[in-house]
């Protein structure tokens, strides 16, 4: 019979040959044996639905002791399971033979064929291995039918380079597939939930098909295997040596000398007991375990890549020693990768230690740091060129909140984190933006007054800035009680940087200026209540930088209020200003939509443009004259007047009921612009085009990596954007003409 193999040193532990139960080419040979070259041995030909038909000559060897496949095989056919290597990949002299309960045949010994002993499984030309050995004893007993090139799927060990192989050892196992059980069932009930709701599925498909869980490891660290042996091989499994002492003296008789047991508990079993065994496990009655909320707890963040090493252990051993799940929810955090959105690793020196984030790092430390523990040489060599030339100036420190901002924000439910030191550098500078705004508040006598009411506010900015404040506490709130960290950070980073920062304090200049100290004490009052809020909803993603405001806020009130950490989260109601809130809202969107016009039409910044506002009502023309002078300002006009019909040659930017008119046409070229944005309209068009074209490709959306397709519907996306407002400010061009 003719088999083919990608690994022939193995043939010296065959133990059957398998063809397909359906197979008719064999079906009469099933039951028979084969003489199995260079061992020299009769194994039996067997049939199993792993043998495929299709494959070569639908006929394969079987190697329990070395192929996962194989070994299932050898299960199911009771096959015995020849080991022919070393820990070294060398091969043995004599082989270790298991022969299973109700074996279909035994052997009894198996040794190496002569030269083979001490051979590592394979070489070079110049040193052979056991693979050139087989290969070369074959060729001699014209026995090799052809060697035929073939790409594989070859795993390698990350920091050796070397081929990672099967091989059957003693191991000790949980029954983990009984354990698992009540963890199932825990899950189905909903007394433990996933967050996002998807990763159930991918708990249930591990628990529902678990293997025994093999638990020994052969380290110098962790907890010891509670097994001992006496002077027979005879184990003992106890909670102590004394127990086991006690054990070994009802089997022998007499006291007995015993060894433990080398290995070690996996590192997953040794954690999977962390939620109980913190709390003074395995006592019962600590002050701990009776603490409401230590256990269970409310929520576990973890990876999604660890639900089953650690999560499920988690449920199974919770549920079992404590009789309780450990957690409430299980929120699955994404990956955080690259910015290119490339798995971070050792060997690929893409690694982005937190703490040179935090407290920067030079470019000679990042390479040593990059490079030191690499095996491969040309890895090292690689990984110090690309890291010099990202990182010329090392890395500056950012500090851990823009740090832990970044992550908050960037943690949107089911997608993995790109992590870029340029996001990093725009949340760190968020931060340096709202220390700053506490400083100018502080300049300008905004002392925290801890009997201020917010209702009783009677100006609409500060109306405004109130209700505001409300609804980014509302939107904060829900997001992180729904585990939605990005929305949650991005409904402060919004408040903080364009609401309060960008336009409260712009439009509360002009009364802190201003003569009437009535209005300039509610302003102040304001500003710091505000402020006050703004730390509190901070905290959970900036606690550093919000602890330090917030004490400096309470030095300026003049009171202790403790730390932040233990201070009350923010509960508003009731501050809603509906016609406060129009007003402002409708006067920002003022300013913002003429300085939009403006910058899309090439106006001059420094130039002054003449408005005329039409339409609208007697609403507007009150709002136009409380606000006309801080509008003229901010949006760099000449006078503002009102009229019941637009003036030749402007440009119309609608807000809400009123059409604001822009006089542009003595200060830009309307003909030249139109044919700029023209040009610019198509530039944009082709370039969309050539992306769709990209997407639509199959080829390419088959071989590019996810990030690269990614990357292509972000440009689309852009482009398209950016196409919109061109044209959208060509209409207005064509409305001047």
């Amino acid at each position: 019979m003719i088999v083919a193999t990608t690994r022939p040193e193995t043939m010296l532990g065959d133990t059957a040959v398998a063809v397909h139960p359906d197979d008719e080419r064999y079906a009469h040979l099933v039951g028979k044996h084969v003489r199995l070259p260079i061992a020299n041995r009769l194994i039996p030909i067997v049939a199993d639905a792993h043998a495929d038909p299709t494959k070569g000559t639908g006929a394969v060897k079987i190697t329990p002791a070395h192929d996962f496949n194989d070994y299932q095989v050898g299960k199911r056919c009771k096959l015995p399971m020849v080991n022919i290597f070393d820990a070294s990949a060398n091969v043995l002299a004599s082989f270790d033979v298991i022969n299973p309960e109700g074996a279909a045949y035994t052997i009894d010994e198996a040794l190496a064929p002569e030269g083979y002993a001490g051979l590592v499984r394979f070489g070079t030309p110049k040193a052979p291995g056991a693979r050139e050995r087989i290969i070369a004893d074959l060729e001699a007993q014209d026995l090799l039918h052809m060697i035929e090139p073939k790409t594989i799927e070859q795993p390698f060990g990350d920091r050796s380079n070397v081929v990672i192989e099967p091989m059957l050892t003693d191991q000790w196992y949980v029954d983990a597939k009984t354990l698992a059980q009540p963890a199932i069932k825990a899950v189905e009930e909903g007394r433990t939930k996933f967050v996002p709701e998807t990763w159930t599925k991918t708990y249930f498909e591990w628990m529902r098909n678990i293997e025994p869980w093999c638990v020994s490891r052969q380290l110098w660290w962790g907890h010891r295997i509670p097994a001992w042996y006496g002077p027979d091989g005879t184990f003992f499994v106890a909670e102590s040596e004394a127990a086991a002492k006690l054990k070994a003296a009802g089997h022998y008789g007499e006291d007995a000398e015993l060894t433990q047991d080398e290995d070690v508990l996996d590192t997953w079993f040794s954690s999977a007991l962390w939620p109980f065994s913190t709390l003074g496990w395995p006592e019962r009655s600590t002050e701990e375990i009776k603490a409401e909320g230590f256990y269970p707890t409310q929520v576990l963040v973890t990876g999604f890549d660890i639900i089953f090493f650690w999560v499920a252990r988690m449920m199974m051993q919770g549920l079992h020693f404590m009789g309780e799940i450990p957690f409430h929810d299980v929120y699955v955090h994404a990956l955080v990768r690259d910015e290119k959105g490339q798995k971070m690793s050792k060997s690929k020196g893409n690694v982005m230690d937190p703490l040179d984030i935090i407290d920067g790092v030079d470019l000679e430390t990042l390479v040593q740091k990059r490079t030191t523990g690499l095996m491969n040489p040309n890895d090292a060599s690689r990984i110090e060129k690309d890291t010099r030339k990202d990182y010329k100036d090392g890395i500056q420190a950012y500090g851990a909140d823009a740090l832990r901002f970044t992550l908050a924000a960037l943690a949107t439910q089911g997608r993995d984190i790109k992590l870029a030191l340029k996001t990093v550098e725009g949340y760190r500078n968020f931060a340096t933006k709202l220390w700053n705004a506490v400083r100018f508040t502080q300049m300008n006598q905004c002392d925290l007054d801890v009997e201020f009411e917010p209702k009783s506010a009677c100006l609409p900015l500060n109306r405004w800035i109130i209700a505001e404040t409300q609804k980014a506490t509302k939107a904060v709130t829900a997001a992180i009680e729904g585990y939605r960290f990005n929305e949650a950070a991005a409904a402060i980073y919004r408040f903080v940087w364009n609401v309060f920062c960008d336009w409260y304090l712009e439009l509360a200049k002009p009364v802190l200026s201003g003569d009437d100290e009535t209005a300039k004490k509610e302003l102040r009052a304001t500003a710091a209540w505000t402020l006050d809020q703004v730390v509190r909803l901070l905290h959970p993603f900036m606690p550093f930088i919000t602890e330090d405001l917030f004490r400096a806020l309470s030095r300026s009130g003049e009171v202790d209020r403790g730390y932040l950490i233990t201070a009350k989260w923010p509960e508003l109601e009731g501050l809603e200003a509906p016609h406060a809130e129009a007003e402002v809202n409708w006067v920002i969107d003022l300013i913002m939509a003429i300085r939009s016009a403006r910058a899309d039409l090439n106006v001059p910044a420094g130039a002054k443009v003449p408005m005329t506002l039409v339409g609208g009502g007697d609403e507007i023309a009150a709002r136009v004259r409380s606000w006309g002078a801080l509008i003229e300002r901010l949006a760099r006009l000449e006078g503002v007047s009102i009229s019941h019909a637009a003036p030749e040659g402007s440009i119309r930017v609608v807000v809400g009921e009123a059409t604001a008119c822009l006089e542009v046409a003595n200060l830009i070229d309307l003909a030249a612009e139109s044919a700029r944005l023209k040009k610019e309209i198509a530039k944009l068009e082709a370039d969309i085009l050539g992306v769709e074209k990209k997407l639509a490709n199959e080829q390419f959306m088959s071989k590019a990596p996810p990030e690269i397709v990614e990357e292509q519907h972000e440009r689309r996306a852009a482009a398209e954007a950016t196409r919109d407002k061109l044209a959208a400010a060509l209409v207005q061009l064509g409305d001047a003409g």
